[in-house]
């Protein structure tokens, strides 16, 4: 909300922003998942894991 509230008072449209900063979220936690699971998995499994873990923050 502060983030919305800074992207407005810079005059940023209020939805823009909010569409900018859940692709933002979307972007980090998909990194995080993926350098999580590269610590346990490898090769095709990691493939796997990797993909079930963004079709799961996808679809949230």
């Amino acid at each position: 909300m502060m983030l919305l509230g800074a992207g407005s008072f810079l005059g940023v449209d209020v939805a823009v922003a909010a569409a900018a900063l859940n692709t933002l979220g979307l972007v980090v936690l998909g990194y995080l998942a993926i350098a999580l699971l590269r610590r346990r998995y490898e090769g095709k499994t990691l493939v796997a894991a990797s993909a079930c873990a963004l079709l799961g923050i996808g679809s949230s």
